[in-house]
């Protein structure tokens, strides 16, 4: 089983930012789980765990307040491919980002423990790349996401949240793909 958990992590974007012994890691913290169709994951649950697509089909609601004049909306996207990455729950705050999940047909899923995660030098390393990935799909869905301070939970968050909003602010659009490269950059 470790060997399925791994090459899913593998096929993940996680794969992109993350050496092969931290993905070893996320690995010993996880298990696979099968999801019948219309199964939703329930909000404690989601508040303990990232998971990651390994076969079948997810439907990812993201739903957003409109106030003051800040974008916001709702919007459902599918996940399909293996390695597609959810599970924000832990890291937003529920009356500002309400995220949710349900399998679409019989799906697999690598489900990541958070309460062991925690007590790796790793959690941070992830979550900061969880929000990037978070903003990232909410821009890409057009519900252009206001300042990151408002949305993270702050009692985990605050060590580094100054340095995404700074981040955020110097380009207004967020492109995973240079920013990958910079932080890939960073590790070399």
């Amino acid at each position: 089983m470790p060997g399925r958990l791994v090459e899913t992590l593998n096929a993940s974007w996680l794969a992109s930012v993350l050496t092969g012994v931290e993905i070893r890691t996320l690995a010993a913290v996880g298990a696979l789980r099968l999801y019948q169709t219309g199964a939703i994951p329930g909000a404690d649950e989601q508040n303990r765990n990232i998971y990651i697509l390994r076969q079948g089909q997810v439907a990812l609601h993201i739903s957003m307040p409109t106030d003051g004049g800040q974008c916001g909306g709702d919007v459902t996207l599918h996940l399909t491919a293996r390695g597609d990455v959810f599970g924000w729950a832990a890291w937003v705050r529920p009356e500002r980002i309400a995220v949710s999940a349900v399998a679409e047909e019989p799906t697999s899923l690598v489900v990541l423990d958070l309460d062991r995660l925690r007590q790796s030098p790793l959690y941070w390393k992830v979550s900061q790349w969880m929000v990037y990935r978070l903003f990232a799909l909410m821009q890409e869905a057009g519900l252009c996401p206001p300042n990151i301070q408002g949305l993270l939970e702050l009692r985990d968050m605050h060590v580094w949240t100054d340095t995404v909003e700074a981040d955020l602010a110097a380009s207004r659009s967020y492109d995973q793909e240079s920013m990958i490269e910079a932080r890939s950059g960073e590790q070399e």
